[in-house]
């Protein structure tokens, strides 16, 4: 790993991150390099180190003069942000495996936590997030790339299932499943597909992933938005799973996971080259759970700081089915048209939660919203995809604009934390709308 070669050979605390840039844990070393490449480097590591390893995106460090310095600054940093890691290592049971049955004559491939993995089976991850992975599972099916049975039915080559069984079965019906249980596919044809399976999650994918890419763009140009959206699902699951670990150096003095507003105002300005200072800013989430239920968030941050009486939330009421740009597309059209018939003052900066997809969703709401005037008197328009944490700049009628950022950078911490924001905002209000339906049943 190259990344491991900007680490210095001297004493230090270093803190492994997540990909949702969560504090996993927290050490120290007399020498950085060797101690944190024991980790990516040492076959032999025990079972809860592999699970922290397998977790790992980001790496920081810190340089210290002595060991005795990095112990009081370890010591510090473990008490005030307590990792999971740290706290006596618990176990990893909110993080799931990606589970291959090898063991069985005809495999499945699910998810599963750790400590429900059946002994001989494979297990790969462990990941973050649970939807991005099951996304993928999912594509991988619907596409033929990796059809393996969904089914929990007891069978092999000894013991087959009772034909009422199989006719019931909706997936061998409707031609998604090699349908072994009845037949249409041999064990040595199968088992090829199941290490098929187990070769793209042992990270053999690039040709794959570079594949639905190309197609989700392509799908987005003809403004298929659905497609586009079941295409983007996996390509970032792919990111998801995938990710290499990225070795950044921080100072000692910085607060992680925290940013000045005065100091990341002016960074982001610098870094997007806005001319001002952006400091009324607005960003804009969506949430559903398949299609049911969507709704739309938007919060407010005035000088860096949230703004909550300006918060705002959107029912989706034009998108059926799952579709996340339509849903961006609806929202931000209906905020921007209201604030434009009521005359009421506009951010300098949109942020959207999302990549190039999204971006030009809100671009083509905007653009119908501004049409009557010309794109300087548009707001700023900008997106931060999730995994990779790329900015895109909204340009038009040039391409977007691809900013890549240090993720120590004050500007980028800023985003990260309005998206999250926005997220949370729209979670609370999806789950407040579920509660409600559920009720009223």
């Amino acid at each position: 790993m190259s990344e491991l070669s900007k680490l210095p050979a001297s004493p230090g605390v270093y803190l492994m991150r997540d990909a949702a840039t969560r504090i996993l844990y927290i050490g120290k070393a007399i020498n950085l390099r060797r101690r944190v490449c024991s980790y990516f480097q040492n076959k032999d590591m025990g079972p809860k180190i592999q699970s922290l390893v397998g977790l790992v995106r980001y790496v920081e460090y810190v340089s210290c003069v002595s060991e005795r310095e990095a112990l009081i600054l370890e010591e510090a940093w473990i008490k005030k942000y307590q990792p999971v890691f740290n706290a006596m290592w618990k176990d990893d049971k909110s993080y799931p495996y990606a589970v291959l049955t090898m063991q069985e004559d005809f495999p499945r491939l699910y998810l599963a936590r750790k400590k429900h993995v059946p002994p001989g089976a494979k297990a790969f991850g462990p990941y973050p997030s649970v939807g991005r992975v099951r996304g993928l599972i999912r594509i991988l099916f619907r596409r033929g790339i990796a059809p393996l049975r969904p089914c929990r039915w007891d069978f092999s080559l000894k013991k087959s299932l009772a034909p009422e069984i199989i006719n019931s079965c909706l997936y061998y019906h409707t031609g998604q499943c090699p349908a072994p249980c009845a037949g249409r596919i041999g064990r040595t044809d199968y088992r090829r597909i199941a290490t098929r399976a187990a070769r793209l999650f042992s990270g053999s994918r690039s040709r794959l992933a570079t594949g639905l890419r190309r197609q989700m763009k392509q799908a987005a140009k003809r403004l298929d938005f659905e497609v586009a959206q079941r295409l983007k699902i996996a390509v970032e699951a792919f990111g998801h799973i995938f990710e290499k670990v990225v070795i950044s150096q921080i100072n000692s003095h910085e607060i992680l996971n925290l940013y000045e507003p005065k100091t990341a105002l002016a960074a982001l300005e610098e870094a997007l080259k806005l001319g001002r200072l952006p400091r009324h800013i607005e960003g804009f989430d969506i949430s559903n759970l398949s299609g049911t239920n969507s709704v739309g968030s938007m919060v407010c941050y005035l000088d860096g700081q949230p703004n909550k009486a300006h918060y705002r939330h959107f029912r989706i009421k034009t998108v059926e089915g799952i579709n996340d740009f339509a849903m961006m597309n609806e929202v931000v059209g209906r905020r921007y048209g209201r604030l434009r018939e009521e005359g009421q003052p506009l951010p300098d900066l949109i942020l959207i939660d999302g990549g190039l997809g999204q971006l030009s969703a809100a671009r083509s709401a905007l653009e119908k919203v501004f049409a009557p005037k010309p794109r300087a008197s548009r707001p700023a328009l900008l997106s931060l995809a999730k995994q990779e944490e790329i900015l895109y700049l909204d340009l038009s009628p040039a391409p977007a604009r691809e900013i890549h950022l240090s993720h120590s950078h004050e500007g980028l911490k800023f985003c990260m934390g309005i998206r999250d924001e926005a997220h949370r905002f729209a979670i609370t209000y999806h789950r407040k709308l579920r509660r409600k339906e559920f009720l009223e049943e």
